[in-house]
Parts: structure tokens; C-alpha cells; sequence
């Protein structure tokens, strides 16, 4: 109805307001494939996630809390991460942390490279 501007308007809208978010996550899961981005589905369902206390699975969710080091929210399964990110159309993690840097202004903990 918006078009693609329309929606990625709605979207980002959205990503900001956390008692739209479930609902609006359910709505455009059941949408047709091409109705919605991969990518901001991805994003919002990492968002949801880790609002609800889960992982989030594409890595796109960073905690910017002044009492803790700026880093990535909980992400499972990490040693599959950039698989996840690719079959939505979303950058290897590398690429995704140096954007995040250039944002930031300082560097997020690459979390494929975390200590076991």
C-alpha cells in the first residue's frame, strides 16, 4: 500500500517502540515472501529476542548501557552466524563491526572470536 519507502518508514518506526514490536513481528512473519525485507525482519526479530531475554540470532543488537563496555547482546549458535546473515542479504559480521565502528566511534568485541 506505502510502498518501499512507506515500509521501511513503518519498520523503522517500529524498531523503536517495543509495544509494537511482538505484533508486528507475528504480521510480517506471515507475509508472503517479497512483502518484507529479510533483512529488517532479521533485525527486528533479533530485537524482540533480546527484549524478551533470549539470543538473538543475526548479531544485530548492541547494549549501549554506560555501566557496561559497548558490545553485541547474546548471540546463539555463533559459529554460524555469518551463514544466518548471508541467506537474509545481511553482511559477514566483519563488515558489520566496522560499520558499527564508524557509528560508535569505537570498536564492538567481534563475537565469533570470544574466549571458550
Amino acid at each position: 500500500m506505502a510502498g518501499a519507502a512507506g515500509a521501511r518508514a513503518a519498520f523503522l518506526i517500529v524498531q523503536q517502540n517495543g509495544s509494537l514490536q511482538h505484533e508486528m513481528l507475528r504480521r510480517m512473519v506471515a507475509l508472503p515472501d517479497g512483502e518484507v525485507s529479510p533483512g529488517d525482519l532479521a533485525m527486528l526479530e533479533d530485537r524482540v529476542r533480546v527484549s524478551d531475554g533470549l539470543p538473538q540470532r543475526y548479531g544485530t543488537q548492541a547494549s549501549f548501557n554506560p555501566d557496561k563496555p559497548l558490545g553485541l547482546d547474546p548471540i546463539e549458535d555463533v559459529e554460524h552466524l555469518d551463514e544466518r546473515r548471508a541467506k537474509v542479504g545481511m553482511p559477514p559480521m566483519s563488515i558489520y563491526l566496522c560499520l558499527m565502528r564508524g557509528i560508535c566511534g569505537r570498536d564492538l568485541p567481534d563475537p565469533r572470536l570470544r574466549r571458550r
